[in-house]
């Protein structure tokens, strides 16, 4: 809920008591960094944070995809090689829109803008076809269009990056 109602410090705080309790709750690991990055956490410390978990975690997917879009759409501690190398590993098995707003950010980072607006309308249409909200993925879309990179590569609004909705 903390999360949710974008108390970020409050849910890191709540992750990390999760975390401590077992090193066998990645999504704890990873929702704790998804909040410190709202708070201003620095994207060094996050990927640093971040491949620690994925060592003890290696086979989490959403582990995998969270570093992948680090690596795609951080200013500072980018790699898009290796953002790409991630998601197209064989096992990866990461829905369309997830697999595509990667690309387009990484295409975004290498200043191809046309690829990153392509692979954002793919997204796009996968995301209104698993009938889910696009409003921030259009807003990406228009970011591209104007030769701009995305504003988050961590958006709280990513399926894969946020705790489930309560019913």
């Amino acid at each position: 809920i903390l999360f949710i109602n974008k108390d970020f410090v409050g849910a890191a705080e709540q992750y990390a008591t999760l975390s401590n309790l077992s090193n066998d709750l990645p999504l704890a690991n990873l929702l704790q960094l998804v909040a410190l990055k709202q708070t201003g956490l620095d994207d060094r410390q996050i990927k640093q944070q971040l491949e620690a978990t994925l060592q003890q975690q290696p086979d989490y997917p959403q582990l995998q995809y969270a570093l992948a879009r680090l690596l795609a759409g951080s200013k500072t501690h980018g790699d898009t090689h290796k953002a790409r190398s991630i998601i197209n590993q064989p096992g990866a098995g990461l829905p369309m829109p997830e697999y595509n707003e990667v690309m387009a950010l990484c295409a975004a980072s290498e200043g191809q803008f046309k690829q990153a607006v392509e692979h954002q309308q793919q997204a796009i249409a996968g995301a209104l076809w698993m009938g889910r909200s696009v409003q921030r993925m259009s807003e990406d879309l228009n970011a591209y269009e104007n030769k701009k990179p995305a504003d988050e590569y961590w958006p709280t609004d990513d399926p894969s990056l946020s705790p489930p909705l309560p019913d």
